[in-house]
């Protein structure tokens, strides 16, 4: 739930230590999470709290308006 970009191959190698990465699992938990994250209230919420933009919601449809519920709630915060 940290909003982080979709990572490759090798950087999920890395991580856990172990060359055969189940990487339909871990686009399949990633789309999950990211379906959850990428939610207006949601990403209100994170801006409220003063939380940068996930990246992991940059690439989805309606991208831009989400950054706008964020950016309203990084306004408020600053109120």
């Amino acid at each position: 739930m940290a909003g982080k970009a979709v990572r490759d191959n090798d950087t999920l190698t890395e991580w856990y230590g172990t060359p055969h990465v189940d990487r339909e699992d871990y686009l399949s938990g990633y789309t999950a999470v990211q379906a959850d994250l990428c939610r207006a209230a949601t990403l209100r919420a994170w801006g409220e709290k003063g939380r940068n933009f996930p990246a992991s919601c940059d690439g989805i449809a309606n991208a831009e308006q989400l950054r706008q519920q964020w950016q309203t709630g990084m306004d408020r915060a600053s109120r």
